[in-house]
């Protein structure tokens, strides 16, 4: 879809799901492509027992079972897409299908923590070859080893040193900073790969 439509769909998900400034589109909508294949959100990870965003989401998406409405909203219904998977309290990603102006327009939501937000912002706005970069530099800038899968600059969506601990990054510019790196601004992210290849 054309950004114009994205930066709609978008505007019209956070006023419906209550989003707030904690909250992140990413991928090529952050990026300002000029079309956009899906929509990608970052919201702050909430506790299992109190999931306010999960509430939010799921009272927006039709059930489950498709025997409940065979395919058309009951009367008052107003459901806005449906949900595909991992859509629970406490998710950590999400995939959903949602349908302004009648077209089906695949979102993921990601969950992050207060850890991990800068590299989430890094990872998500993409393109995938951006973040295998910037992996590349990290594990330089923390003496762990290159080329070997067993050796990670990441787990579980967490920056990590030599050591294989959690290095916070509370933000985008954190994280370039303590990679040893120059920011690179989100629109700029695919002609600066094409630069450095």
């Amino acid at each position: 879809m054309p950004l114009a439509t994205a930066d709609a769909v978008v505007a019209a998900l956070w006023a419906r799901w209550g989003l707030g400034s904690n909250c992140h589109g990413v991928g090529s909508v952050r990026r300002r492509c000029e079309t956009v294949g899906d929509l990608e959100i970052l919201a702050p990870l909430e506790p299992k027992a109190n999931d306010r965003l999960c509430a939010r989401i799921e009272a927006t998406m039709e059930p489950a079972d498709p025997g409940v409405f065979a395919g058309a909203s009951p009367p008052g219904a107003d459901y806005i897409g449906r949900a595909l998977r991992g859509l629970k309290r406490g998710f950590l990603a999400a995939s959903l299908v949602v349908r302004p102006y009648g077209v089906d327009v695949p979102v993921q939501v990601y969950r992050y923590t207060p850890e991990n937000l800068g590299w989430m912002l890094i990872e998500r706005t993409g393109p995938k070859d951006f973040g295998k970069w910037f992996l590349g530099k990290w594990k330089i800038a923390y003496g762990i080893p290159t080329g070997d899968p067993k050796y990670q600059g990441s787990v579980d969506n967490h920056l990590v040193n030599g050591d294989r601990r959690v290095v916070p990054v509370a933000t985008e510019d954190d994280a370039f900073t303590k990679a040893g790196i120059r920011p690179v601004p989100p629109e700029r992210r695919d002609a600066y790969l094409e630069h450095i290849q």
